[in-house]
Parts: structure tokens; sequence; C-alpha cells
């Protein structure tokens, strides 16, 4: 209660998304696409603890941050749909993406004010801390996609991208990630036509290569900090790097069978899935006589398989609705 009655602490944040495209027709069937987007973020904190509180004693403590997030993105594809004829469809897809992201922030404290009419950090007698900081990364990216249908039964696709990042070493900063899939929807076969019971009947297999970059944002790099002392400024080490850092990688197979019964009154999915994920990003322990504690390395491999299951149906549709929905996996590592 005398926290309450004593202390505020105000959070405000500010924030505009807003994005904008041009896309021009060559032809009927090839289209050229750009697009932009940005991502603004203002967070703002102002608080304060009376003079009657715990924090507070014995004149008072005030504390200001403010903190600004950019996010840029821009995509530019070319997407090709050839007219081959009604038994075959085939969908060409090329383009490059870029993001980047910069994060600016600051704070400061002040403590020893006139009285808890005076809240705002000008007032106080004693700055008693502040610090500033800025971080930032980036994405580059280039991608292909392209997806085959053979008498709207038989499905064909296949990519490949190359991520490059700025979180990781200068010797690996990009990496490539295939993938292949195929369909067949079985109920679309002469031998299936005509029944009712069997809507819906597709098995499908998949196998592709996706990568992780979950990391500090300068994990790759030696970093150094200033440390004051004695009223003096001085530099030390903060973190030694890693010139050969790189993406950690998953490779997955997926084998599974999607059906529908009774008009897709009840539907649901079977599937088995095989995933090895190698070069794991993990913060190894060194020595601490050289000085640190970690330090971010690719060290080991994971692998995890296992099966999926799920069953969705529609009960009642109309005024009243009625949906059930059920899950279950299994999986070892």
């Amino acid at each position: 209660l005398n926290d309450i009655a004593n202390s505020s602490n105000t959070a405000l944040s500010f924030r505009s998304i807003s994005n904008a495209y041009g896309q021009f027709n060559f032809l009927d069937n090839l289209f050229v696409r750009s697009e932009v987007a940005f991502d603004i973020v203002q967070f703002e904190e102002e608080q304060y603890n009376g003079r009657e509180t715990l924090d507070g004693r014995p004149g008072g403590e005030g504390y200001n941050s403010q903190k600004r997030v950019l996010t840029y993105n821009t995509n530019n594809t070319i997407n090709w749909m050839p007219k081959i004829n009604e038994n075959n469809a085939l969908e060409l897809l090329g383009g490059i993406s870029l993001q980047k992201s910069t994060s600016n922030s600051n704070s400061v404290t002040g403590r020893s004010f006139p009285n808890d009419k005076f809240q705002k950090i000008a007032s106080a007698a004693i700055i008693a801390g502040g610090t500033s900081s800025e971080t930032g990364f980036s994405f580059l990216s280039y991608f292909a996609r392209a997806n085959y249908k053979l008498l709207n039964k038989y499905l064909l696709g296949a990519s490949y991208r190359i991520d490059g990042s700025s979180r990781f070493g200068k010797n690996n900063r990009y990496g490539a990630f295939p993938s292949v899939s195929v369909g067949w929807v079985i109920t679309e076969e002469s031998f299936l036509k005509g029944q009712e019971a069997l809507s819906f009947l597709k098995l499908r297999a998949s196998y592709g290569t996706t990568g992780n970059a979950k990391i500090g944002n300068f994990a790759s790099r030696t970093l150094w900090s200033a440390n004051p002392y004695a009223s003096q400024s001085g530099i030390i080490p903060e973190q030694v790097g890693v010139n050969d850092l790189k993406w950690e990688k998953t490779n997955q197979f997926d084998i599974g069978l999607d059906f529908g019964i009774i008009g897709d009154r009840i539907t649901g999915e079977i599937d088995y899935f095989n995933k090895k994920t190698s070069d794991l990003l993990l913060s190894f322990p060194v020595p601490a006589t050289s000085g640190f504690s970690t330090i971010t390395r690719n060290v080991g491999n994971l692998e995890n398989n296992g099966f999926e299951f799920s069953l969705n149906s529609r009960n009642f549709i109309g005024a009243f609705t009625w949906t059930t929905s059920f899950n279950i996996s299994t999986y070892k590592n």
C-alpha cells in the first residue's frame, strides 16, 4: 500500500507499421513485384519512488529510459506461370530479400529530490547512473521456387535459398537451404471417382534444410568495452570472436497422409518426421584462466523423430456450430 501511494511507473509505447508495394505485369503470366516495409517502435518508461518507500529513501529516486527499434524489410520477386495446357501447371518464382534492424536505448537514474512533488530527473541533486547502447543485425537472402502440377493430382515442388546474416563469422556468413516435396491426390484417380465416403485422400513427402540464426547480434566478433578506473577511462576485452561461426542446420524428412471423410465433415492427418540438426549454436564454457567464461560455437548434433496424428470434425454447421479437434504426437531423440 505504501508503494502504491508513494511511487509511480508509467510506460508508453508508440508503434508504426507501414508497407508499400508495386507490381508490374509484363505479360498475362509474368509478374514483377517490389515491396518495402517499416516497423518503428518507440518505448518510454518513467519511474519515481518517493522518499517514503523502501527503494526511494531517504530523498526519492527517479528513473527514465527510452528505446527505439527500427526494422526495415524489402522483397523483390519475379513470378512466371507459363501456360502449357489444361493438364499441366507450372509456377516459377525467384527473388531477393533484405532485412535490417537497429535498436537504440538509453537510461538515467537520479536521487535526492527536493520533495516528492519534483519527480523529473532534472530536479535530482545526484545523477546516480546512466547508460546507452546500440545494436543491430541484417539478413540478405536469395531464393527460387518451382511448383509443378500434373492432371491436378501429381504435385512436385522444389526450392533453394541462400541466406546471409551479419551474426555469423566472416568466413561463413551465408548458408544454403534446399528443399523438395512431392504429393499425390489419390482421390483424383479414376478408381476412387464416384464414391461418397472418402472425400479427400492425399499422400505427401518432403525433405529440406532450414537454418537457425537465433544468437546474439555480435556472437562471432571480438568485442571490447570501456571500463573506468580511478576516474580514468580504459578498454578491456569482453568477448573472443569466432570467424568460423556458421548457421545451425536442420535436415528434416516428412511423410504424411491427409484425409477427408463424408464431405470433409471429418478430416485428419497422419505424419512421420525425422529431424537431424547439426552444428548446434551453443554457449560453450572455456577455462576461466582465459579471462572469459563462455564462447559461442557450433557444437554437437541432435536427432529426433516421431509420429503426429490429428483429427478434426464438424459436428453441427449452421446457426449453432460445433467442431472438435484432437491431436497427439510421439517422438524420441
